[in-house]
């Protein structure tokens, strides 16, 4: 946040606690590509898979890529979120789908709304963001939710040929 407010000129805004340094407290979050998933029932288990485009998938059972592709905690109750991010991501289609594995919980509805937000240079002035909402029925349930084709914009990273 500390960094968006920055780049936007707002942070001087801010009344701050005397002897803050905010140069021990603002760290370069960018990453290439971050999906997060939630999720509206409580006592709910869905799970984020995301195939990268070298056709690896991220999910619990492989948290972390060749690639750097990373897959956070593993909500198994509760609303999520579970979010995979990649810090230099590789160029192509990412799929994502979302895995309805249990729910505990008791009601006539059945099912839950999940909700993924795609971003695409994150935390960066060119951030794309773009947000999908699905219902899923039954338990073991894989949905594709979406895809996200990225490619790596000219000069972003030092020693890329991009």
């Amino acid at each position: 946040i500390l960094t968006k407010l920055e780049r936007k000129g707002e942070l001087e805004a801010f009344t701050l606690p005397d002897g803050l340094d905010l140069k021990r407290w603002k760290r370069s979050v960018e990453m290439d590509v971050r999906i997060s998933m939630a999720w509206d029932t409580d006592d709910t288990d869905i799970d984020l898979h995301v195939i990268e485009p070298s056709g690896t998938e991220c999910y619990y059972g492989n948290k972390t890529t060749c690639s750097g592709g990373t897959l956070g905690r593993d909500f198994t109750r509760g609303y999520g979120p579970e979010e995979y991010t990649i810090r230099r991501g590789l160029e192509g289609a990412y799929t994502i789908r979302a895995k309805y594995f249990s729910s505990q919980r008791q009601d006539l509805l059945g099912g839950t709304t999940i909700l993924v937000t795609i971003f695409q240079y994150y935390s960066e002035e060119q951030e794309k963001r773009e947000m999908i909402t699905l219902r899923l029925q039954d338990n073991k349930d894989i949905v594709d939710v979406g895809e996200v084709v990225f490619t790596q914009l000219a000069g972003r990273w030092p020693n890329n040929n991009g």
